[in-house]
């Protein structure tokens, strides 16, 4: 007697077509630095930019007055002069960047950290669980802002030089700090594909 076929495999999940996010604090050290400090929310705040300094960051106040990062001190200064001046402390600022990149790895484990206030993610085999790369952005958005008290920007694309396309800095009214403002999809991908760094 002849046995049974074996049954099927279930097909396999399509991947997504643009599986990489893009997520970079909206004026990270500024942010981190005032969030417990409500009379400063609505002042022109600038971390850095001390004697010969640059700016490290500049809140969204500050960045109506021209301020940006990079910029240095003595500018920074002219633009503003009534603007409240902060050193980094890192101390508060290292703890908060960790906290959120653990974040991303209750989504994925293959998160990319470049910097305390940025990060690639990976979310290809996030899908059965979060949905799709839209969905899993807006998720990664709302944990941000209720865990750890800041916005952040969202990118999605294919490839990591597409995903990083930024939000123009300073942008007024539904900007990229907006909790409204709807997650971006980036461009068409070229060709060549860098596979993500865990770290």
């Amino acid at each position: 007697m002849t046995a049974a076929p074996p049954p099927a495999s279930p097909p396999l999940a399509p991947q997504p077509e643009c599986p990489l996010l893009h997520v970079d604090m909206d004026a990270f050290y500024a942010s981190v630095m005032i969030r417990d400090r409500p009379d400063l929310h609505d002042v022109p705040v600038v971390v850095g930019g001390g004697h010969r300094g640059v700016v490290l960051s500049a809140n969204y106040p500050a960045r109506r007055f021209g301020i940006r990062s990079g910029m240095s001190g003595t500018e920074a200064r002219r633009l503003c002069p009534h603007a409240v001046t902060m050193p980094p402390d890192f101390t508060l600022l290292t703890p908060v960047s960790k906290a959120i990149m653990e974040t991303f790895r209750t989504v994925t484990p293959v998160v990319e950290v470049t910097s305390l206030d940025e990060a690639f993610l990976d979310v290809r085999g996030a899908g059965r669980l979060f949905g799709s790369p839209e969905a899993i952005a807006e998720r990664l958005r709302a944990r941000i802002r209720a865990e750890h008290g800041i916005t952040c920007s969202v990118g999605i694309a294919a490839t990591v030089s597409v995903a990083k396309a930024r939000q123009p800095a300073g942008q007024a009214g539904r900007g990229a700090g907006d909790p409204t403002r709807p997650v971006r999809r980036r461009g068409a991908p070229p060709r060549r594909r860098r596979p993500l760094r865990r770290r």
